[in-house]
């Protein structure tokens, strides 16, 4: 509106018809507008920006670093932040029921956040997911957490947490980073651009070979509240070492039914030994393929009593 426009409207507005508390009113509108041009130069305001020359998998670690102030950020969040630029193309829908779920997972992974955040996600649209069929290695791993929740309930249990630290865990197994360097996981982005299906058939099957095994021993019925599992004695390193013991073995071959078999055995040993106490990450490494150990051996009889005795 006009300065002359402005006047005469308030004018035709006032109670008495004057115009002079009109044009003190501008007056002090156009020196406030003043003011404000003063006190920040939009047209000439410099913004201080940081360019990164450096190597790609330390962009995660130069971020938190320059994030140590404030209220520290997850490292998952970090990752999120650190590389946005990692772009993954899923299959056309319907190619892929696996790689559709992954997307539906992404889904559900930013509707949990703005709910239980209350905000609004910037920059976020479910259409444009929809259409374009592409996400962050970030959200590949959070969706990949989601997607094991679903299929392995017998070993992990259901939260925010446990899904992102069994999705970027697997990850780190698929592509033979060490889980105490998951944060160089995005100079790996190609590998991982290039095997999607591969990697969501063998957490698929591994995930339901496991859950068979067992859901009969740890299932637990409850009479007031919902059925659940007995989850005491999982860990994340000790659950994530049976993914890594089992990766690259054929699963029709004698080794893969043989992993299988022991791994009930070990599961219940490794608590009495306090196997995956302390140094958890490390241990875990060791059982990558083509590492030291394994589950292909079977634990003798008196070997557990041993472990048994130990404890009672």
């Amino acid at each position: 509106m006009e300065k002359a426009e402005q006047l005469e409207w308030g004018v035709a507005h006032s109670g008495n018809g004057s115009s002079c508390n009109v044009l003190e009113a501008l007056k002090v509108v156009d020196e406030v507008q003043q003011r404000i041009k003063e006190y920040v130069d939009l047209d000439g305001l410099s913004i201080l920006a940081i360019k990164y020359t450096g190597e790609r998998d330390r962009i995660a670690e130069v971020f938190a670093n320059l994030n140590r102030g404030g209220i520290p950020l997850k490292k998952y969040e970090i990752w999120n932040a650190a590389w946005i630029d990692t772009q993954i193309a899923l299959l056309d829908g319907g190619i892929s029921p696996l790689q559709d779920e992954m997307l539906d997972n992404v889904k559900t992974y930013y509707s949990r956040m703005a709910q239980n955040a209350e905000f609004d996600l910037d920059g976020y649209s479910e259409d444009e997911l929809t259409r374009s069929r592409t996400i962050s290695l970030s959200e590949f791993g959070s969706a990949l957490g989601l997607f094991m929740m679903k299929r392995l309930e017998a070993l992990i249990p259901q939260s925010e947490t446990s899904a992102q630290e069994y999705g970027f865990g697997v990850l780190g197994i698929a592509v033979d980073v060490d889980n105490r360097k998951l944060d160089t996981l995005n100079a790996k982005i190609d590998q991982i651009r290039n095997s999607v299906e591969d990697i969501l058939k063998r957490v698929d099957r591994i995930c339901i070979n496991l859950n068979d095994i067992f859901e009969k021993y740890l299932k637990r019925y409850y009479a007031q509240k919902s059925n659940g599992y007995e989850l005491g004695l999982s860990s994340t390193f000790k659950v994530l070492s049976y993914f890594a013991a089992l990766w690259n073995l054929d699963p029709d071959s004698n080794e893969y039914k043989q992993s299988l078999r022991n791994i009930r055995s070990y599961y219940i040993y490794d608590s009495l030994i306090s196997a995956w106490s302390s140094h958890g990450d490390q241990r875990l490494l060791e059982y990558y393929p083509n590492k030291s150990r394994n589950y292909m051996q079977p634990i003798g009889k008196e070997q557990f009593k041993k472990s048994i005795r130990s404890v009672a």
